[in-house]
């Protein structure tokens, strides 16, 4: 077997506030219409250590130059694909609904399909997992084959002129499945003012989504999320969502969710306040149970202020005043794990049977075998969607780290 040189670029999954840029369409009197971008994510507490999606872009692009000159011109997919960072912390929990969301989303690419009539868009809502790593191999550094499901979609995106808000509607043609009986097609209603800019990364936006049962009509989960107006040159946004319905007891199956957030910060994410609140509850099959977190928070360029926890209420939350203890904790010192990551080719070559150049991202649909020289010694493992796993749990790579397979 031929051998192949490749590189593992490592990437942190982000929920910093940034979206794509403008582009421009015409409408039919051929009026040029520039789209607005709402964000792909929204921040509550960034990384202040200097691990920032800059510094991320930065100190990826710089540390390619030790490899391969050409790997990291500016040109390469090594150089141009974004690298994203994010905080997680258990206050945050209920932010894991608002950027998967605008995740989904993003990957619609509607900025880019403005005033261009229906169009199929399809999602690989995996990609939006964030925060705490559901696969119990991930934990372990071992790898998973997983096949991607494709959710289809059906988008609008238009805009009369640059005067006039960019209407955005979405649709799911694929049904989501709650149980018997229960399917809902969701569908989505966008209306931006401002797109995302430096000093407005949420950008202005209301967005209103719905889960509908397609045999009743029947609505069974709804929400909104929502950019505030904020005092002193701050920026914020709110979100609400319901799912199923509020019973003093509850039937096997049946189940009750409801999340709450709201979020003031300083535009480049300084500092801060929010409160999230979040409800589950349901019969899963041992009677009907209850849980509920209420957590509000106050951050600061080097600390973070945390009230509440796992168990507080809504109530007890709104109790709360400045005199209720809290736990402070570091912006600057915080564990940092890799959840997810490309592979780019270090020189010329082929591959697969392919031509391929320095820099250009590896296209695979599955796992593969390496083989990495420790120091004279081969150490043997698999590369896989979730993570790297080596026969050697002494032995740890680096970030740009080289190997064969």
């Amino acid at each position: 077997m031929q051998k192949r040189t490749l590189v593992l670029a490592l990437l942190a999954a982000g929920i910093s506030g940034c979206g794509g840029g403008s582009t421009t369409s015409t409408n039919d009197t051929n009026t040029v219409v520039s789209a607005l971008a709402i964000p792909s994510t929204l921040s509550v507490i960034n990384d202040s250590s200097g691990s920032s999606v800059a510094a991320l872009q930065t100190n990826f692009r710089a540390a390619g130059t030790s490899l391969s000159r050409a790997l990291a011109d500016p040109g390469t997919d090594y150089s141009r694909d974004n690298k994203n960072s994010y905080v997680y912390d258990d206050s945050m929990e209920s932010m894991q609904t608002v950027n998967m969301i605008l995740c989904i989303l993003d990957q619609m690419r509607a900025d880019s399909m403005v005033n261009k009539g229906n169009y199929a868009a399809l999602i690989n809502s995996d990609k939006c997992e964030q925060g705490k790593n559901q696969d119990s191999s991930a934990t372990t550094g071992q790898s998973s084959t997983q096949a991607t499901n494709l959710w289809r979609w059906v988008v609008n995106a238009s805009r009369a002129d640059n005067s006039s808000p960019q209407i955005v509607k979405a649709w799911s043609e694929n049904m989501e499945m709650d149980g018997p009986g229960q399917e809902q097609r969701i569908e989505v209603a966008i209306t931006v003012t401002e797109g995302v800019s430096t000093a407005n990364p949420f950008g202005k936006f209301t967005m209103n989504f719905k889960g509908v049962n397609p045999a009743t009509g029947a609505v069974k989960m709804k929400g909104t999320l929502k950019t505030e107006t904020a005092a002193n040159g701050k920026v914020a946004f709110t979100f609400y969502e319901v799912d199923g319905t509020l019973l003093s007891s509850y039937n096997v199956g049946e189940s009750y969710s409801e999340r709450a957030s709201s979020v003031v910060t300083a535009p480049d994410g300084s500092n801060g306040i929010a409160q999230t609140v979040s409800l589950d509850e349901g019969n899963f099959g041992s009677g009907s149970q209850s849980n509920s977190a209420g957590y509000s928070i106050a951050y600061n360029a080097s600390h973070v202020l945390r009230a509440g926890d796992s168990n507080t209420t809504k109530a007890q939350l709104q109790a709360m005043n400045s005199g209720t203890p809290g736990i402070c904790l570091s912006r600057t010192n915080f564990n940092t794990n890799v959840w997810r990551y490309d592979l780019y080719h270090t020189a010329d070559g082929v591959f697969n049977g392919n031509t391929v150049t320095a820099g250009q991202r590896v296209a695979l649909n599955s796992g593969f075998p390496i083989t990495y020289d420790n120091n004279g010694t081969s150490i043997f493992g698999h590369v896989g969607y979730w993570g790297i796993w080596l026969n050697d749990s002494s032995v740890t790579l680096a970030n740009d780290q080289t190997g064969s397979g």
